[in-house]
């Protein structure tokens, strides 16, 4: 509970296209945790989404703008009609309709 109040404090000082994806991290640090606190043992999957998790952020972090920009609602809906977005809803619902075949 602490740590989102913390993440939701630290979007009024820094872009959320940097702040959110370091929110990922609780992930990697609940992993420590439960080695330190329930003694779990760490598997090779656990060992794979860790470093896919870290990638992950790392290049999120990496690529976003670091500007703090305020978008209007029309902004964000004519990004809805972009040939990019429009592609994006394609291959998800693509993926979808694979996965539940």
């Amino acid at each position: 509970v602490v740590g989102s109040l913390f993440d939701f404090a630290a979007l009024a000082f820094g872009a959320q296209s940097v702040v959110a994806p370091l929110g990922s991290l609780t992930l990697v640090a609940n992993l420590g945790f439960a080695q330190l606190m329930h003694g779990e043992t760490l598997t090779r999957n656990d060992c794979v989404a860790t470093s896919l998790i870290l990638l992950g952020c790392l290049l999120s972090v990496s690529f976003a703008t670091h500007k703090n920009e305020i978008a209007s609602i029309d902004d964000v809906f004519e990004l809805y009609m972009t040939e990019r977005f429009l592609l994006y809803i394609a291959a998800v619902h693509l993926l979808i309709s694979v996965c539940f075949i």
